[in-house]
């Protein structure tokens, strides 16, 4: 077999070590949270959902620190320099303290403005100033874990990286089942057991790093301002982006507690999670691709890039409609099947977010062009401008006395306007296809949300309320199966299906270079 085929099928099977992992740790997950409702109660889960969502903020951005630093090991790599990985690394490290001492002060300082602000019970003010500072600190050591994950990514050890996304499940899980033992404060216990978990990950992520990478895992003082400079500048730009991104998301949950109090964080963090899990499996997908899409433009072969972004756009909107129009059409079924009593407004947050992750769906392929070509500063800036408008325009709809679920209409809207410049800026800055993009992605993916939207509308007028587990199985896989196949028929041709039927096998979207 060909290096070229080999480097290829290695995708397919990074792509199932990474969706095998995410099966077993949202099962997981699920029934953590379950059992976590049940432990902390309706006001304190609210109110982790509200502090604690700056740990939810930087485990998502710690992804994108993570490609920052993949970025340039990749790039070194395909120049043929892998001596200067280690280099690259001990820059990374260096930048990422950097960002974690500056994230630190500049969260400590909004968060005393901002804490005794939100609608809080009197008698859970301290729990709150508690659970902010444990979360600070969990967020920071994911800022410091991001090195380490860079060189498991870019050397394509997933078996390892699936493996740790379990462990961390399980131990998240064991933290859970723990909290049984304090009779009073649980949310303080969780926060600081769940730190606990952050460290032990990122000391394991080390110690493997070290034994399996050598010399490239090793700190050392390396005295390079030009590459300093230069990688400073795009892990910037990255964290200004991904910024912009977090204030967006976890802004609602200010802005919903401002107005509607602890409960709705409650309902929020419910819809957040279901959110969280269907977003994964599609960053999974593009994880997959990173490496070999970075590497493929680096080298200048340019269709082969062209060919894996197109592919890996239509595979994610694929992913993201067959699992969000499936929930969609259960969405309160199984809420109620997963957590017994469905707090309110659960199920129509939960229904915006699917919505949003199909909008979503298409960010991560062309974001790779970005990191590719190294084209970040406009498009990073363009992204914080547009993304923060969501919440002065979430703050007025409320304010004008719009339904909660409002705040997450106006995210929908914003993340489509951010999607229009991003394609626009790709265009302008990189030399983007931006027509054939148009033509073979996004009129196949709006004829598909057409047809879509008709048959949630169908099943919503059938469905019960409530079913039994075998029932809802049944309607799930009955629902999946339908958009399945309208999915495939309308984003894909005849070609493109025989490979999404091979389990992703992605030797074919190339043309062969030899016989």
């Amino acid at each position: 077999m060909s290096e070229l085929a080999s480097n290829k099928k290695r995708i397919a099977y990074n792509t199932m070590f990474l969706y095998g992992r995410k099966v077993v740790s949202i099962l997981i997950g699920f029934f953590t949270s379950r059992l976590l409702l049940e432990r902390l109660g309706e006001t304190d889960f609210g109110l982790y959902g509200l502090i604690g969502s700056v740990i939810v903020l930087f485990s998502s951005l710690r992804a994108i620190f993570s490609t920052s630093i993949q970025r340039y090991v990749n790039v070194a790599k395909a120049s043929g320099r892998p001596e200067d990985v280690q280099k690259i690394f001990s820059i990374g490290t260096v930048i990422q303290l950097l960002l974690g001492i500056t994230f630190m002060g500049v969260v400590e300082i909004g968060g005393a403005f901002l804490i005794p602000n939100l609608n809080i019970p009197a008698a859970s003010v301290g729990d709150a100033w508690w659970v902010f500072h444990l979360s600070l600190f969990s967020a920071v050591v994911f800022i410091l874990t991001a090195p380490y994950d860079a060189l498991i990514v870019s050397n394509e050890k997933f078996n390892f990286y699936a493996a740790m996304t379990i462990l961390d499940s399980v131990l998240r899980l064991s933290v859970v089942a723990l909290l049984i033992i304090y009779p009073t404060h649980r949310v303080v216990w969780y926060a600081l057991l769940i730190l606990a978990v952050s460290v032990t990950i990122r000391l394991i992520n080390m110690v493997y790093c070290r034994r399996t990478f050598g010399i490239e895992a090793k700190f050392k003082f390396v005295k390079d301002t030009n590459l300093f400079k230069e990688m400073a500048a795009f892990a910037g730009w990255s964290f200004l982006g991904g910024t912009g991104h977090s204030i967006a998301n976890n802004g609602i949950n200010f802005i919903l507690n401002i107005f509607g109090g602890v409960t709705l964080n409650t309902a929020r963090a419910i819809a957040a999670q279901v959110q969280a899990n269907v977003i994964q499996f599609i960053t999974d997908m593009s994880v997959g691709f990173q490496p070999r899409s970075i590497m493929t433009y680096t080298k200048k072969e340019y269709s082969e890039f062209y060919s894996l972004l197109f592919w890996n756009s239509k595979v994610n909107f694929f992913m993201a409609s067959v699992m969000s129009v499936t929930l969609l059409c259960v969405t309160y079924p199984i809420l109620k099947f997963w957590l017994a009593d469905v707090p309110e407004w659960s199920t129509i947050f939960t229904k915006c977010l699917l919505i949003h992750v199909m909008v979503l769906s298409l960010h991560d392929p062309i974001d790779t062009l970005f990191r590719a070509a190294g084209k970040m500063k406009w498009y990073q800036i363009t992204e914080l401008a547009i993304l923060t408008l969501n919440i002065p325009f979430s703050w007025i709809a409320l304010k004008l006395g719009a339904p909660f679920y409002s705040v997450f209409i106006v995210f929908i809207i914003v993340e489509m306007l951010n999607f229009t410049a991003m394609v626009i800026i790709a265009k302008i800055t990189t030399g983007f296809l931006l027509k054939k993009y148009i033509k073979e992605i996004l009129f196949p993916i709006i004829a598909t949300c057409f047809i879509l939207a008709a048959l949630y509308l169908c099943c919503t007028s059938y469905i019960p309320a409530e079913m039994n587990f075998w029932s809802l199985l049944g309607t799930v896989i009955l629902i999946a199966v339908i958009v399945i196949s309208i999915a495939s028929f309308t984003l894909f041709n005849h070609s493109e299906r025989t490979k999404l039927a091979t389990l992703f096998h992605l030797d074919k979207i190339f043309k062969h270079k030899s016989k």
